[in-house]
């Protein structure tokens, strides 16, 4: 197992990254930048957290194989403290990156901080996308919908992250085949080529869980059809790429790890391709797993 970075070295890694990518597209150094602080910053929270218990964890194989994840969203929820602890760091980063929602994000930090909502039931219903009680809990601290998810999906991702990692390893012989992740059942954001015969992994979009799965095959649809199925990319940054699918019109962003001397921390991967989603989404099609970047306003 890997050793956990410390606060300081956890958030120096991620600042660093972003940095980078500021420098290497400069045109898109305003979105980079939004997101430099609080990703950090999340990066620092979650190096802070304990790991959670999961000695008592029983893994059910059969239902394992018919394509049930490990956890439930509910699984997720932590304790009110350790919530409003995060809150507490993240939301006013978020203030000073998105100085458009500074308002609304200082009067969600107050409504958290006083429990005047109970955290618990705001972070539910974000996580398993109940679209209806996060607009009854906007419409009752009078801030909109989208901005609630927004926070509220960024101070969770840490703790998402941290039960992932928390739990032990599939005993030997469990094989997951599905597009969606194995430990909570969301839709990676990632897809990444790696080692000698490029195996390819996906990366999931809320616990950040990696599990490997088919070369030549939609995540999203599981079509398999090379000719329905096409990979998109830059000129001069050929590693990085859109892997569309003409069926579902769906498409996740990849990058190539096999020639690249430096790391890019996966965590930021799909961050840096973000101009893959502005070409691609003016095509037509739609992200797999929607991220706090890469919806893309069309005129």
């Amino acid at each position: 197992m890997t050793e956990p970075l410390k606060r300081t070295d956890a958030f120096e890694r991620i600042d660093a990254c972003i940095k980078q990518m500021m420098e290497d597209i400069p045109q898109l150094a305003n979105i980079y930048g939004a997101f430099r602080g609080v990703l950090a910053e999340g990066a620092a929270v979650k190096a802070d957290l304990s790991p959670k218990d999961f000695s008592e964890l029983k893994i059910d194989g059969e239902r394992f194989s018919q394509g049930v994840p490990l956890l439930t969203k509910e699984s997720f929820v932590v304790e009110r403290g350790a919530f409003q602890a995060a809150a507490g760091r993240l939301l006013p980063v978020m203030q000073e990156s998105f100085p458009g929602l500074r308002e609304k994000l200082r009067i969600l930090n107050e409504v958290i901080q006083e429990a005047t909502i109970q955290p618990e039931a705001m972070a539910i219903a974000v996580i398993t996308g109940n679209s209806g009680e996060i607009e009854r809990t906007a419409g009752t601290i009078e801030i909109d919908a989208g901005t609630l998810g927004f926070a509220i999906g960024l101070i969770m991702k840490p703790f998402a992250e941290k039960t992932a990692e928390s739990l032990p390893a599939l005993p030997e012989g469990m094989e997951w085949h599905q597009g969606y992740c194995p430990v909570c059942g969301s839709w990676p954001e990632l897809s990444f080529l790696e080692g000698k015969e490029g195996r390819r992994w996906l990366r999931c979009s809320f616990c950040g869980h990696e599990w490997t799965f088919m070369r030549i095959q939609c995540p999203f649809c599981g079509n398999n059809d090379h000719e329905q199925l096409e990979v998109l990319f830059q000129e001069g940054r050929d590693h990085e790429r859109a892997e569309l699918c003409h069926k579902c019109m769906k498409y996740v962003v990849s990058i190539d790890t096999r020639d690249r001397i430096a790391e890019i921390p996966r965590e930021v991967a799909a961050l840096g391709m973000v101009y893959l989603d502005m070409l691609v989404q003016e095509k037509g099609y739609s992200p797999g797993a929607t991220c706090p970047w890469n919806v893309i306003a069309q005129d």
